[in-house]
């Protein structure tokens, strides 16, 4: 049976992170989820002892590793594309999840089947509502440096990302910000109140480099399709 979620973790990086990652979805509510395991190849006694630990806690897992050497991006696609569920929850090893994320998740949408973004790691901003149009959400969230968040604060339709192509390979260092902002900026985002993701994966200090220099190409087709879409750009920000 398909579940009608499936989160994607990559078991890159240390161990100890992906075994508090692991923790969090053991810990979980609520379930009917799977886990999708991802790796380049390097790790492949990390995957299996990862798999036996979900299978163990009553979480289908499957692994996947991709036929060929696959950078980052690549490999998140890859691992993206090999899931199932209607529902997509990327993870990074060291990235935990509060033990209701599940099972509010599963109320929003079947409460907004509608929902194509659901952000789920901070607070709403003062005045925001919990469903955010396009432009709402450029006004509440206006794009900077470093913004959005990962893709661990986020939850989406795989429809909606296989729409857009998935990740970015031409923005490796920031390809999940440039998603989900793209996502944002075709359907708006819900909003789970509490942040309920903790984002504790690492990341390399030469990325944080290129993000910058990046960023500043996001920004650059985020005004293009802001213009054809004629939402506003430069943002509008709403007064708080």
């Amino acid at each position: 049976m398909t579940p009608w979620l499936e989160i994607i973790l990559s078991v890159a990086g240390e161990g100890a992170k992906c075994s508090v990652t692991v923790d969090s979805l053991l810990a979980q509510s609520a379930s009917g989820f799977g886990v999708v395991l991802g790796d380049g190849g390097e790790n492949g006694e990390r995957l299996v002892a990862t798999r036996a630990r979900l299978d163990a806690g009553g979480i289908a897992a499957r692994c996947v590793s991709p036929p060929f050497k696959a950078g980052r991006v690549m490999l998140a696609n890859w691992t993206h594309a090999q899931a199932r569920a209607a529902w997509l929850k990327p993870l990074r090893a060291g990235d935990t999840l509060k033990p209701d994320t599940v099972q509010r998740l599963h109320e929003h949408v079947t409460r907004r089947p509608a929902a194509q973004l659901i952000r789920m790691g901070g607070e709403l901003p003062a005045g925001a509502p919990a469903t955010l149009t396009p432009g709402d959400f450029l006004a509440h969230f206006p794009p900077r440096g470093g913004w959005p968040g990962g893709a661990g604060e986020f939850a989406f339709q795989r429809a909606a990302w296989c729409a857009l192509g998935g990740y970015a390979p031409q923005f490796a260092a920031c390809a999940e910000s440039h998603l989900c902002l793209m996502l944002a900026l075709h359907h708006g985002c819900d909003q789970l109140a509490g942040s309920l993701v903790n984002c504790g994966g690492d990341e390399e200090v030469a990325l944080c480099w290129r993000r910058a220099l990046e960023w500043r190409l996001v920004m650059k087709q985020a005004q293009i399709f802001c213009h054809n879409a004629k939402l506003p750009w430069p943002p509008r920000p709403v007064s708080r």
